[in-house]
């Protein structure tokens, strides 16, 4: 291999390396931001044993189309809410209309990935169903810790 043929590979190398930390810093600056994202999400997986977790996620991503209209409304109506909260002037009516918007996106999301919950159990054996835990914390308990309670 030539010098300067070496000298590409090495350079193309750095920009991927370059790229995957990047990357990787951003998700753990996510992370270290958003402790609360993390572990809502891992408690709401957590409480079912793995096998119906593997089964829940192939329905999730079975159904990934028929959630996307869900989940873009939702995004519409989180920025919406945000943008009402930087106006100026402050428009309580708009913030409060883009609360109620973010309410119902969030009730039409969960409804959607409720059913896709509800058919992830209903397919799974008695057994499995039966080793579905308890969450270890409950909403008030994340409630006051919030509030410093």
């Amino acid at each position: 291999m030539t010098a300067r043929r070496l000298n590409w590979v090495l350079a193309i190398a750095l920009v991927v390396m370059t790229t995957i930390a990047a990357v990787s810093a951003g998700a753990a600056v996510f992370m270290l931001r958003n402790p609360g994202v993390i572990v809502a999400a891992t408690q709401a997986f957590e409480t079912y044993p793995r096998p119906l977790r593997v089964a829940l996620r192939g329905q999730l991503r079975a159904r990934a189309r028929a959630l996307a209209p869900e989940i873009a409304a939702y995004d519409r109506a989180r920025t919406e809410m945000f943008e009402a909260m930087r106006a100026r002037p402050f428009d309580r009516q708009r913030l409060d209309a883009a609360m109620a918007d973010v309410r119902a996106a969030v009730t039409a999301l969960q409804a959607g990935t409720h059913e896709i919950l509800a058919d992830a159990i209903e397919d799974a054996d008695p057994e499995l169903r039966r080793r579905i835990e308890l969450p270890r914390r409950t909403a008030i308990g994340r409630y006051r810790d919030f509030i410093g309670r």
